[in-house]
């Protein structure tokens, strides 16, 4: 993996638009910075769990880092025509690679891609959505109900 580069700004500091933008790292910790917009990315910690609740530690870890944690969403809520100026973290199936990667989405458009992938976000291939919530906030499951 090459090294964490932040692509939002030029040789001198100054900001190209689009929020802060990383490159060269974990893409679900990219993307993460990008929504917080997160100048230092050791801001977020680095999500390197695994096991079958791998996204509930990795969140809880966020939170107390962060003060944020992800909250996943069906795919069809993400990419509904009510959501589309909301950004979310698209999880995409990929199925050539070890692992799924992760990409800033705009409701059905990719606002960030870590690894420079996707120009269109390929929709039938979006296993699950993510946001960003404080950390306070009640835990949902899936369908919108709290969980306790």
């Amino acid at each position: 993996m090459s090294r964490a580069t932040r692509i939002d700004v030029d040789n001198w500091g100054r900001s190209s638009g689009g929020g802060v933008r990383w490159t060269g790292t974990n893409c679900l910790r990219a993307s993460i910075a990008n929504l917080l917009r997160a100048a230092n990315l050791e801001r977020v910690p680095d999500p390197t769990f695994t096991g079958p609740d791998w996204l509930s530690d990795y969140s809880d870890q966020l939170a107390e880092q962060t003060g944020y944690r992800l909250e996943e969403e069906s795919a069809h809520v993400c990419l509904h025509t009510r959501n589309a100026g909301r950004r979310w973290i698209a999880a995409i199936y990929e199925p050539d690679e070890s692992a799924n990667h992760a990409i800033v989405a705009r409701g059905n458009l990719v606002y960030h891609d870590p690894a420079g992938r996707y120009d269109a976000l390929p929709v039938d291939r979006v296993l699950f959505g993510m946001r960003l919530v404080p950390g306070n906030a009640p835990k949902l499951d899936r369908w919108g109900a709290a969980v306790r």
